[in-house]
């Protein structure tokens, strides 16, 4: 196969997120091996980053990673042979979103995170990228976890964040119950429990206080991380900002993956 046709394809299929790539991956190999003649399989790409959240982030991404190709490492010399999927994790990307019913062009910034609380390991096999509305919100730390929040927040409005957190240590299956049960106890009524692959593959629970327009909206996002444990998303919002806040944390969600580290 021509190595630009391989290239092409390659590209397309990251930034789809689709399946595709995997009927490329013996191609793939070819192109590599013609490139890096004697290079060792199964080492780590190192992607430097020019986000500084971004600090010390090696990225591995296996065939079975949101991604879907495997980023199999290489030496120095062998970077290069990745510069093109090494450009698509750039900074900066531009996405259309559909919000209450028109189009918009919106420039996104790459942030990496753990999702750990502080005093928590800093060696973990895990972590997260996640590409944010910049000009909008902003990304704090709340009681160890990641909470990207509006710029502006309104007052006398209930509270509208998307919060990230790491469950080292639990599946998404062992968190359903406990997440059920917490909605429950704060007063919430729960609305569906379901898996779904949009706008990220896992297990979806959400609920509400009732259906006034300042009543809360809460959606949880239970995403396994690939190593026995799951990561946490909670979008909380009110009912009247679903078609704002909301759409807008679904396609920032969109943009979620997650994140191998090596040293």
């Amino acid at each position: 196969m021509d190595n630009k046709l391989i290239d092409k394809k390659i590209e397309s299929a990251l930034k789809q997120g689709t399946d595709h790539i995997l009927e490329l991956k013996s191609g793939l190999w070819l192109k590599i091996e013609e490139r890096l003649e004697e290079e060792k399989e199964k080492e780590t790409i190192v992607v430097k980053p020019k986000k500084k959240l971004l600090s010390r982030l090696v990225i591995q991404v296996s065939v079975a990673t949101v991604l879907g190709v495997a980023f199999f490492g290489f030496t120095k010399p062998g970077q290069a042979a990745f510069k093109r999927i090494e450009q698509l994790l750039l900074p900066e990307k531009t996405i259309v979103q559909q919000l209450e019913g028109n189009e918009e062009e919106t420039k996104l910034t790459l942030n990496e995170g753990q999702g750990q609380k502080a005093g928590q390991s800093d060696d973990l096999e895990v972590s997260y990228a996640i590409y944010v509305d910049e000009e909008m919100y902003k990304v704090e730390n709340v009681g160890g976890k990641d909470r990207i929040v509006p710029k502006l927040a309104a007052e006398n409005l209930p509270q509208v964040y998307m919060e990230i957190e790491q469950v080292a240590d639990k599946s998404p299956q062992m968190l359903v119950e406990e997440i059920v049960q917490e909605m429950k106890a704060e007063g919430y009524q729960l609305k569906e429990v379901a898996q779904v692959d949009d706008p990220v593959k896992g297990t979806l629970v959400t609920g509400s206080t009732g259906n006034k327009w300042n009543d809360v909206v809460v959606r949880y996002y239970l995403v396994d991380n690939q190593h026995g444990g799951s990561f946490v998303i909670k979008q909380h919002f009110f009912l009247e900002a679903e078609e704002g806040h909301g759409a807008r944390f679904y396609y920032m969600l969109k943009e979620f993956r997650v994140i191998t580290k090596g040293e």
